[in-house]
């Protein structure tokens, strides 16, 4: 078992890395992009063997690493350390349950519990508060957790924000990793999750013409 000792010294250092990166990461091609994980071990050593480790392959990872699944504390805890010994081979996007309201309801802080003190778990809950909110791969692929918000017209807007704590009902960041795409909208209406929006074709395309990019890339 990993000590909570460790655990911290962990956590200082990613928090050291993490710091460092703004709310949107612009990074060069040639990487394997991935979606929720949400605590299955299992998967995430599995794309790891069948596309090799850091830093064989790089990776952009688009939130989503905790809750459902039984497993979220050894997803951190690798990924984390891969993000330590390989700063520029492995990216951790925030997803929409990367926040202390979800990780509690959703199971992350049941299994920490009867892993660790709660100690353990703020301070992960403060790392969560670094991680970048999107990327924009090879300056062409706009990479985020759930999509676009109507609030979002230039992407270099996004470099004046500071990263947000937690995520509220509404504002940019809650409609970036709560919002989903629709085939039935042109624009813009409200998510039935209660958060975010559901963006139409319409809304997607001036996005991408807008910010001259080619492709958006999700998961949630």
């Amino acid at each position: 078992p990993v000590t909570a000792q460790t655990m911290h010294k962990l956590l200082n250092q990613v928090q050291d890395v993490l710091r460092k990166e703004p709310v949107m990461l612009e990074i060069p091609a040639n990487i394997a992009v991935v979606g929720d994980i949400h605590g299955n071990i299992d998967d995430l050593l599995r794309i790891f063997e069948r596309l090799r480790y850091p830093p064989a392959m790089r990776y952009v990872f688009l939130g989503d690493y905790v809750d459902r699944g039984i497993y979220g504390t050894e997803v951190l805890m690798l990924l984390f350390a891969l993000k330590v010994k390989y700063p520029e081979h492995v990216y951790l996007l925030r997803g929409n349950h990367e926040t202390e309201n979800l990780s509690r309801y959703y199971g992350f802080y049941r299994e920490i519990s009867g892993k660790y003190e709660e100690d353990v778990y703020l301070s992960i809950i403060e790392t969560f508060e670094l991680l970048p909110l999107c990327a924009i791969v090879g300056e062409r692929v706009f990479c985020v957790h759930g999509g676009i918000s109507p609030q979002l017209k230039n992407v270099e807007d996004l470099l004046r924000y500071s990263k947000p704590k937690e995520l509220s009902n509404s504002g940019i960041f809650t409609d970036m990793t709560w919002s989903d795409p629709g085939m039935d909208v042109d624009e813009y209406t409200l998510n039935e999750r209660g958060c975010g929006y559901i963006y139409g074709p319409k809304a997607l395309s001036s996005f991408l013409d807008n910010n001259a990019l080619d492709l958006l890339v999700r998961s949630h």
